[in-house]
């Protein structure tokens, strides 16, 4: 769901901050995200674009997200003043 519509998308692809064109944005983030995996010895598996994916910025996500932002927010909840 990176490439979902958000509130106010409409203003700033107006005001020329956002290019508004997700399925472009979403080839040359792929081609860049295969480029960097082939470089590090990494199997890739990107699904297709579709436009009309909704879901994370709304609240559904799929049964697994809990486990996997339990993972990524570890380090978080054990030390919220962490720095890097």
């Amino acid at each position: 769901m990176l490439f979902e519509p958000f509130e106010g998308v409409e203003e700033i692809e107006a005001a020329g901050i956002y290019p508004g064109d997700t399925a472009t944005m979403f080839r040359e983030w792929s081609e860049q995200l295969r480029r960097v995996a082939a470089e590090a010895g990494v199997p890739l598996k990107l699904g297709a674009f579709d436009a009309r994916a909704m879901g994370g910025r709304r609240g559904r996500h799929s049964e697994a997200f809990p486990t996997l932002l339990d993972e990524l927010t570890e380090v978080y909840r054990i030390e919220p003043e962490a720095a890097w």
